[in-house]
């Protein structure tokens, strides 16, 4: 199942003009499948894996964190220590 999902986000990117990747991961935010789509950039992968932690720990899209400043300080606070968000 995971394949599907992960080829059917990568295809619909590409039909936009967007070169992606997709991050799933399992509850215990271990890697369950990683897709970059041809002409994505390898720094989207860590990219993918930050984004789809802070979905999972926070309970909102990235683009919902994005626009908390509240959110984005303790991000970048702790940047160095952790993965976006704890």
């Amino acid at each position: 199942m995971t394949d599907s999902l992960a080829k059917g986000a990568v295809d619909a990117c590409k039909a936009s003009g967007y070169d992606v990747t997709v991050t799933i991961l399992d509850a215990d935010l271990s890697s369950r499948m990683v897709m970059r789509s041809d002409g994505a950039r390898d720094g989207t992968v860590q990219i993918g894996y930050r984004k789809t932690y802070t979905v999972i720990k926070t309970g909102m899209s990235s683009a919902e964190f994005g626009l908390d400043q509240s959110m984005l300080t303790i991000a970048l606070d702790s940047r160095f220590s952790m993965p976006l968000c704890a």
